[in-house]
């Protein structure tokens, strides 16, 4: 799993942790953001392709074109967004 992913992650559970009413607000925005990112990821690509995808590249052991442009794709729409979140939440929490 991506390094991203994995923080947003991580991120989404800490604004649910917290419990204040402006951290669940964050959470679910940061909520919003994943979801809709892996749900253009998956409009795009179709879940058939990106299991081929993976497959192939787990065979050849290094990631093959397929996999990278639905990488990119995360890394292009979805990070921004949740970086921003995340900058803006942490400005309001500090």
């Amino acid at each position: 799993m991506d390094l991203l992913v994995t923080q947003d992650f991580f991120v989404l559970w800490r604004y649910f942790y917290i419990g204040t009413r402006s951290s669940v607000i964050f959470g679910y925005c940061q909520l919003a953001i994943l979801l809709v990112g892996f749900l253009y990821q998956f409009w795009c690509t179709s879940f058939r392709k990106l299991f081929l995808a993976t497959c192939e590249s787990w065979n050849v052991g290094m990631p093959c074109n397929r996999l990278q442009k639905v990488l990119m794709k995360e890394k292009i729409i979805e990070a921004p967004l949740s970086l921003f979140l995340q900058f803006l939440s942490f400005t309001l929490f500090v």
